[in-house]
């Protein structure tokens, strides 16, 4: 959040010393006017899209994990990257996933979000032709055992990560997985754009998830 606001400061103080340049080429009237809300509007786009992607909830850790092909997956060296690349597998997986969180931990606070719930179908095009053969249709969801079964391994690797190096784990269970199911849609509304991005609409239920984070710090 810090970088974003230091980028959407940068970017208004840009455009707004720059405005005598341009703005009559783009602003028939009330330039000034016209200028300032686009230095405020392109700071506060910054800050926005830095918060949307915190809670896009677009977090593949299970892919990788438990995906339909770890073999087009290695690992490679950032210091060697001229070396063979090393064949993926799930134990190293959690040894590079361990590693690297623990060395950021040393220096900066972490947090992980645990595995959002994924879907095997595109949620709102699911949805939308359930409602069309029936406007009373379910909502769409699978069992949290699913959940659990999918990514067990991963969630794992996660505690012992926390316990090992004192990281801290926002689990969307509790907002996502009521009653022991995690939904696709709420209401007739779908909480993902597709398999398993998130929709503005279901980004709005991990927000107290993350506000209880904001209001810690």
């Amino acid at each position: 959040m810090r970088v974003a606001a230091a980028v959407g400061v940068v970017a208004a103080v840009v455009i707004a010393t720059t405005a005598m340049l341009w703005s009559s080429h783009v602003f028939a009237e009330s330039r000034g006017l016209s200028v300032a809300l686009l230095s405020v509007g392109l700071a506060g786009f910054c800050l926005h899209a830095t918060l949307l992607g915190m809670l896009a909830g677009a977090n593949h850790w299970s892919q990788y994990w438990s995906g339909p092909s770890p073999d087009d997956y290695s690992f490679v060296d950032p210091e060697r990257p001229a070396q063979t690349p090393t064949p993926f597998s799930t134990e190293s997986y959690r040894e590079h996933l361990l590693s690297t969180v623990c060395r950021i931990s040393k220096i900066r606070p972490v947090y992980l979000v645990e595995p959002i719930p994924e879907f095997d179908f595109n949620v709102p095009l699911v949805l939308a032709r359930e409602k069309m053969k029936d406007p009373h249709a379910p909502d769409l969801s699978i069992t949290l055992s699913d959940y659990v079964q999918r990514n067990g391994g991963l969630l794992q690797a996660m505690r012992q990560a926390h316990d090992e190096c004192g990281i801290h784990l926002l689990d969307p269970r509790p907002y996502l997985c009521p009653d022991g199911k995690c939904m696709g849609s709420h209401d007739g509304r779908p909480l993902y754009s597709d398999f398993h991005h998130m929709s503005e609409y279901g980004n709005r239920f991990l927000v107290p998830m993350f506000r209880h984070v904001f209001e810690q710090t």
